[in-house]
């Protein structure tokens, strides 16, 4: 296929060492879900951290804030949950009590603002989706900012104007196939606690699958989905620079490498293997440890578990012209004669009408019905309202009287912690430690009960970052002083 990495600078040798230091632009990654948007947030990352490149003193300094402080919001939730006695229960995977964990995309009502998605559940109960929303200029604590979505909104917003961009593809045959098969991670957690070690298998994501492609109105929703951010990105695509999952998996060393030459950051050949190496078929996703599913990950996979009527239906959803757009034949189709044994039952299945779903557990089934990639609406969903700073969605929660204290919680703590945010942020990239000082004084009696703890440590690790650069400053003064002063050598 072709894909606009074709088009990227050829590769050339790193910079001589009497060269200054090439300006290096941060960076950006837009992609939809399974279209290799983990592997190039994480390659590009990789990059950079080979490439030498140190984060700013703005970088490192949020990334304190975000990772300790940030957790307020999460901690609140749970003790929510513990006060009801369901703490022990909770379903709230590691990944998601980070401040930034989860999808996350500029809030269509204010572009000054990212929302960021958190899934909560408990075994009996259901789940729901609650979103958080916060300055979008939190994001500039990402070693890669990303988004599934907003390719056109991206490049306007002055924070991340200069970044340079990027944006992950994928045959969309193949993203669907992964979407069916993907677990995610708050089903990730709910394996990794309540189901035995020895039934934790493929077998899991095959009966989940094979429900998910025998009922129609699940898998048009897929498509849906995937057509509306294609066609959300297709306008804009000359924008990004774009890496095909298919060549990252086919020439992994030679893609890495134009990837290096577009972010700014050459290079070797032997230093994109190694990334690769680092990187190829394992989680990259921490606490979600079911992300990846091993023994796949094959370019054309989805000809061994989609059937002609699935192409047929993403052709009927208006899958076809963006698809072809990019590159790939939306009218290729599969010979039944040679299907294998999956999908023998999947065709026999969608032929008589039959929705297959043999997940007894059905707990595991609840947590693992998509609410990222699909077109939700028509699934009986409960969808709040957003408050100031929060918004609960995509509910089964059985419990409505807890769900709303919980949804209480985190809108007090997103109040609080979005106050200090808006003071911090505004502090100038390169402030003071002085200046610090001053914010986190002016929030002790809002901020600073929710977490003692974790205000209190986060301050002297914010205040310790920021006064590192002037003591290093005033030490090497001090030397070249006494240097300047000292007597010379009796002859």
């Amino acid at each position: 296929m072709s894909n606009d990495l074709e088009l990227l600078p050829q590769r050339r040798g790193p910079e001589p060492m009497t060269a200054p230091p090439p300006q290096r632009p941060p960076l950006l990654v837009i992609g939809a879900p399974r279209s290799g948007f983990t592997l190039l947030i994480s390659v590009l990352s990789e990059i950079r951290l080979r490439s030498g490149e140190r984060p700013a003193t703005r970088e490192a300094v949020l990334r304190l804030v975000e990772a300790d402080l940030g957790r307020v919001v999460a901690d609140r939730v749970v003790g929510a949950f513990q006060l009801s006695g369901l703490g022990g229960r909770l379903l709230l995977n590691e990944n998601f009590r980070r401040l930034t964990g989860g999808p996350r995309w500029v809030d269509a009502e204010d572009a000054s603002r990212v929302c960021f998605r958190k899934y909560i559940g408990v075994p009996g109960l259901g789940d729901f989706t609650l979103v958080t929303r916060h300055p979008a200029a939190l994001l500039q604590a990402d070693r890669i900012v990303h988004s599934h979505s907003g390719a056109a909104v991206w490049p306007g917003l002055p924070e991340f104007a200069a970044h340079r961009r990027f944006a992950s593809l994928r045959n969309p045959f193949g993203i669907l196939n992964s979407s069916v098969f993907s677990i995610n991670a708050l089903t990730s957690e709910y394996i990794q606690r309540f189901v035995p070690p020895e039934d934790d298998n493929d077998l899991i994501r095959q009966r989940l699958a094979e429900y998910k492609l025998t009922d129609h109105a699940f898998f048009a929703s897929l498509v849906r989905h995937l057509r509306r951010e294609l066609e959300d990105y297709l306008p804009h695509r000359g924008k990004y620079v774009e890496m095909a999952w298919e060549d990252l998996i086919l020439a992994p060393a030679a893609t890495i490498g134009r990837l290096a030459d577009a972010a700014g950051m050459p290079l070797t050949e032997a230093k994109a293997a190694a990334i690769w190496s680092d990187l190829a078929y394992r989680n990259l996703t921490g606490a979600h440890r079911h992300n990846f599913r091993a023994g796949h990950g094959r370019v054309g996979g989805w000809r061994e578990t989609l059937v002609n009527e699935h192409l047929e239906m993403a052709s009927a959803g208006g899958l076809g012209p963006v698809a072809r757009t990019l590159g790939w034949d939306p009218a290729e189709r599969l010979d039944p004669t040679r299907y294998s044994p999956f999908q023998q039952r999947v065709a026999a299945a969608l032929a008589q009408g039959r929705v297959i779903d043999d997940t007894s557990d059905r707990d595991l089934f609840i947590f693992a019905f998509n609410k990222t990639n699909i077109d939700f609406s028509n699934f009986g969903f409960r969808v709040g309202e957003w408050r100031a700073h929060t918004r609960l969605e995509r509910s089964c929660f059985k419990d409505e009287a807890l769900e709303r204290r919980v949804w209480d919680a985190a809108e007090a703590a997103c109040a609080a912690l979005n106050a200090f945010l808006e003071d911090f942020l505004a502090v100038p990239s390169d402030g003071s430690a002085a200046a610090a000082h001053d914010v986190f004084a002016r929030h002790e009696r809002s901020l600073a009960p929710l977490a003692p703890e974790r205000y209190a440590r986060t301050r002297r690790a914010v205040l310790e970052a920021l006064a590192t650069p002037l003591r290093r400053c005033l030490s090497r003064l001090a030397t070249a002083l006494r240097q300047r002063t000292r007597a010379p050598p009796p002859t």
